[in-house]
């Protein structure tokens, strides 16, 4: 059984508003239109060995759940995951961290940790 994230819009929209945010700080599902733009131009660290889009698709993929990370309505970072659960005589979920990037002068501010917080609390409860 695979996740499907425009499946699971109340379960993601439930865990959104009752999760601890940082100050000014909002997460909110994909618009795939308007924000693989603004998350490619994020300030990078001169370290950054990946791009900030990376694990991101470039259209909207059913599959895969990706958050977005603002400050003032301006992206500001980006987690994109898949999960799956197997079939199998146990529970086994498969859950792959696709990619996920916090601006470079955003970054130290919790921002990270609560973009995958939130990815785990949602396939929590989607179990």
């Amino acid at each position: 059984m695979t996740f499907f994230a425009k499946e699971q819009f109340e379960l993601i929209e439930s865990v959104l508003s009752s999760s601890e945010m940082p100050d000014g700080v909002k997460i909110r599902t994909v618009d795939f239109e308007d924000d693989i733009k603004a998350i490619q131009n994020l300030p990078m660290d001169d370290d950054d060995t990946i791009v900030p889009v990376y694990g991101m698709v470039a259209e909207d993929c059913a599959d895969e759940l990706t958050l977005i990370a603002t400050r003032d309505g301006n992206p500001i970072g980006q987690i994109s995951v898949s999960l799956e659960l197997r079939d199998s005589d146990f529970l086994e979920l498969d859950l792959f961290f696709n990619g996920i990037f916090v601006s470079d002068d955003e970054r130290g501010k919790h921002i990270g940790t609560t973009l995958g917080k939130v990815a785990v609390d949602i396939m929590m409860l989607w179990l």
